[in-house]
């Protein structure tokens, strides 16, 4: 429908409406004037007046506001609006009403619904893809506890088949045997919720903690590949709002290309910094800093662009799966090339309004 519009004064008394939300509304616009919207819409009433009371009483403008509901003449149907409400005053400046604009956009959320839907399942496709490369490291990664589970359930059975069992010793051995579960249970945990395809689940988080996470799963691949990860983490960082899994999806991407492009380099030099800070702004910053071959070769641009890989068996999808989920948290990502060697890939989060 054409953006409809309509003026009401503070009994909220239609003033003026126009021909395309009379229509939508099912009444002629000169049967409108001077009745109230309950009177008027007696369906829609109760969630409309509210909006405009608002802006009655705080005599100030409300943009953007997305509604979804029928109509009166199409209950059934549920479609999205967007409204623009308006404080209309006099040429003395007293408040007469409410000027209101509504728009039809059930067609364009059904669009970023479908694109979210998308971004979602191509996430998903290379938070598998990405945990598959790690699936060595992650099998030593469970494999340690459980071989010192079994290790310390033979040491209990040793100290038990003893004419005068040591109980403390032994008791000591079933606390680590506790540990060991845990620890084996936490990396389970975080695999799974990383390989589980779910919605979006929008949280207050902290950034620290994420990156803690992140650094836990990848502590084998790291020991593997003679890589030490430094943590330069702020204290006291607000937290963000976000899907908490994409957000480690794009930590664990950052790590894993900083972790490549130290291949083949010193030992000595093998050493990745993270740092978290907070910028001018407010806005939360990550920033991962590698020591390897740096930028040299490679277009800074294209990182990002889908299928631009420069690994060999690289699906090319890593950055540019990052770009669209920092993206998504109203957040930019970039990378730069470090003064001395190797890059560093930062990026901002905004930290959300207390209120």
């Amino acid at each position: 429908m054409p953006i409809g519009v309509c003026l009401v004064d503070t009994n909220l008394r239609y003033l003026h409406i126009n021909e395309a939300l009379a229509d939508f509304n099912g009444v002629p616009a000169e049967e409108h004037i001077g009745r109230t919207l309950q009177e008027v819409i007696p369906d829609v009433a109760p969630l409309a007046a509210p909006l405009f009371r608002r802006v009655l009483e705080t005599g100030k403008a409300y943009r953007d506001i997305e509604v979804r509901n029928g109509s009166q003449l199409q209950p059934d149907v549920v479609r999205d609006w967007l409204i623009d409400l308006y404080d209309f005053r006099g040429a003395d400046g007293a408040l007469v009403g409410v000027l209101m604009t509504l728009q039809d956009i059930t067609a364009r959320k059904l669009v970023e619904t479908t694109v979210r839907e998308q971004r979602n399942t191509l996430a998903h496709v290379q938070r598998v893809a990405t945990l598959s490369e790690l699936s060595t490291a992650l099998a030593h990664e469970i494999r340690q506890p459980l071989a010192a589970i079994l290790a310390n359930a033979e040491a209990a059975n040793r100290f038990l088949d003893s004419d005068t069992p040591d109980l403390a010793e032994v008791r000591s051995i079933l606390g680590d045997i506790i540990a060991d579960e845990h620890r084996a249970n936490e990396v389970i945990i975080r695999l799974r919720a990383l390989l589980k395809k779910k919605p979006l689940a929008y949280e207050r988080v902290g950034v620290n903690v994420i990156v803690e996470e992140v650094v836990a799963l990848l502590r084998s691949d790291s020991v593997i590949r003679r890589v030490t990860v430094e943590l330069h983490l702020k204290e006291r960082l607000p937290p963000i709002r976000g899907d908490r899994v994409q957000l480690q999806q794009v930590l664990l991407n950052l790590l894993m290309n900083g972790f490549d492009a130290m291949d083949g380099e010193s030992p000595i030099d093998g050493t990745l910094a993270v740092h978290t800070s907070q910028v001018q702004g407010g806005a939360v910053r990550v920033d991962v800093r590698d020591a390897g071959t740096g930028m040299e070769g490679r277009d800074a641009k294209k990182l990002s662009e889908p299928f631009y890989t420069t690994k060999g068996n690289g699906l090319g999808m890593g950055l540019a799966v990052c770009q669209s989920i920092v993206e998504a948290h109203g957040g930019t990502i970039w990378a730069e090339a470090n003064t001395d060697r190797g890059a560093t890939f930062s990026f901002t989060l905004p930290v959300p309004d207390p209120s």
